[in-house]
């Protein structure tokens, strides 16, 4: 996206700066149905910089096959998070073959404008091991971001 501004009489092309964008997780999903946590306003109060929110195809894939082949509780928290997820929107990325979903992340954790937002302890160890920051769930109650945003 390029904007134009006149200076002395002159057009100058000038990038817009990307906004950050908020990755969500498979099990950060589940989170609103489980804790009665709403997502997005915690994410509201927790970020000052303007975000948008994108779920990976790869983590719809994965709550799919929850629903299918979970337990009836299970199925019914997958099949929310599905619908949750419909809310946001789907960045056409999957894993490779052989590579899993938390791999994925870590290579878009690596991404300047990307932050990961999880519950999974090993995914976020993982992700500040690189030096990326973070957003999990703290007490069953908030979102907290662990690093410095870029």
């Amino acid at each position: 996206m390029e904007t134009y501004r006149a200076w002395n009489n002159k057009m100058i092309k000038m990038k817009k700066k990307n906004h950050l964008k908020v990755v969500l997780d498979t099990n950060i999903l589940m989170v609103p149905i489980q804790l009665n946590i709403n997502i997005t306003a915690e994410l509201d109060k927790l970020l000052e910089v303007k975000y948008e929110i994108v779920v990976p195809e790869g983590v719809i894939d994965e709550l799919k096959k929850l629903f299918v082949t979970s337990n009836p509780k299970t199925k019914r928290i997958a099949k929310f998070a599905l619908e949750l997820a419909k809310k946001f929107k789907v960045i056409p990325i999957k894993p490779k073959p052989g590579e899993s979903i938390d791999q994925l992340l870590v290579q878009l954790a690596k991404r300047k404008n990307h932050l990961i937002c999880t519950c999974d302890n090993e995914l976020r160890r993982k992700i500040r091991e690189i030096g990326a920051p973070v957003i999990f769930l703290r007490q069953m109650s908030h979102l907290v971001i662990e690093g410095e945003i870029p």
